[in-house]
């Protein structure tokens, strides 16, 4: 699979938009790790608009109206896009169940569901969360 970059035309700004989102999703994940939740939401919540914004979304509607912006953007994605905005949903769903918001969480997960393979993983803090 070619680089998102590479499939946007190669240009500066597409790779620095790809380089954004890549270092934005591991800082988000390394906040998780070391349970520092509310770094971990800022970074998250970049990264995906970063991320959305590669995909041709301008707006907010990835952390907003997640559900909304995955039955759009959805059966546009290609499979290396689903893969890892599932995992950007996932991400974001366990920091934010790291600050109490499981109603949020849960909406994060069930977006991460959505978006490829029934994991039981997920399944199992979706209904936690719930």
């Amino acid at each position: 699979a070619l680089p998102i970059w590479e499939v946007l035309g190669n240009s500066a700004s597409a790779k620095a938009m790809t380089d954004s989102w890549e270092t934005g999703l591991s800082s988000a994940e390394a906040a998780l790790k070391d349970g520092k939740f509310f770094d971990g939401v800022q970074f998250i919540n970049c990264c995906m608009e970063a991320f959305a914004k590669v995909l041709g979304d301008e707006g907010d509607r990835i952390v907003k109206d997640p559900s909304a912006f995955v039955a759009e953007f959805g059966p546009k994605l290609t499979p290396e896009q689903k893969d890892t905005l599932r995992k950007m949903y996932e991400v974001r769903g366990d920091i934010i169940t790291g600050l109490g918001a499981n109603k949020r969480a849960a909406t994060d997960y069930e977006c991460a569901q959505a978006l490829g393979e029934a994991d039981t993983g997920l399944a199992a803090k979706k209904s936690q969360a719930e």
